[in-house]
């Protein structure tokens, strides 16, 4: 994958397991303020897992959502976030994937930056075996048998930050008027996480190829969360 875009001079790469969504956010906030305090140009990257759950669009979203019984008692619960309107769901076999950058940096506009994420997956699927997925503007990565992934992206303050969810072995409904479906079902053959997090990897190498990347396996600020959240 070709990169159009100036990289960052270091990218912290946490390859984590199952992190709950209030976790993501915070983590989310904190890769903000750190490169934002930084004059060194660094990103952060979060690929993760989530629990059974449903998050919210912050934008507007389809009249249906408030007819609906069912949706309007979603949407009571749902975790809110800065993305595309309507509910989305998350769960086991579905890959989340969070992106901290520098905007002013990376010389890009946010438009540009979103293209160039979506590129991307899009060649992450290809190294899954799935060549006909493709993106949509405003609806996300289709192929033969409906929607795989959607992302969500917020620019602020000179940074943007994504939320890319990635249907691997299980389907989630990703947009009320899209059918959703699954790397798994585009292959025909049950692609593991595990695979699809390795192809992702490589691929951050490949598109960051001038980019003095560190991987992590744990997150300090998760070991703190847990022990606040723990019965005294």
């Amino acid at each position: 994958m070709s990169s159009f875009f100036r990289p960052p001079r270091s990218l912290e790469l946490f390859l984590l397991g199952k992190v709950d969504f209030s976790s993501a956010q915070a983590l989310q906030k904190l890769f903000a303020e750190e490169v934002r305090a930084t004059r060194i140009h660094r990103a952060a990257i979060l690929i993760c897992e989530h629990p059974k759950s449903t998050s919210s669009g912050t934008e507007a979203i389809s009249s249906r959502e408030y007819e609906d019984p069912e949706l309007v008692k979603l949407r009571r619960s749902a975790v809110p976030m800065i993305r595309p309107g309507g509910l989305w769901e998350h769960g086991p076999g579905q890959l989340g994937v969070y992106s901290t950058f520098s905007l002013a940096q990376t010389e890009l506009s946010a438009i540009s930056f979103r293209d160039e994420f979506a590129r991307l997956i899009q060649e992450l699927c290809r190294e899954v075996l799935a060549p006909q997925v493709s993106f949509t503007t405003g609806a996300g990565h289709l192929g033969r048998t409906g929607l795989i992934a959607r992302s969500g992206h917020a620019a602020r303050q000179s940074l943007i930050q994504g939320a890319t969810y990635i249907n691997v072995n299980r389907t989630y409904r990703l947009a009320e008027e899209r059918n959703s479906s699954s790397l798994s079902s585009e292959t025909m053959q049950r692609v593991g996480l595990p695979a699809v997090k390795t192809s992702l990897v490589d691929l951050i190498n490949r598109w960051l190829d001038q980019t003095e990347i560190t991987v992590f396996s744990r997150h300090p600020l998760l070991s703190r969360i847990s022990s606040s959240n723990s019965p005294k």
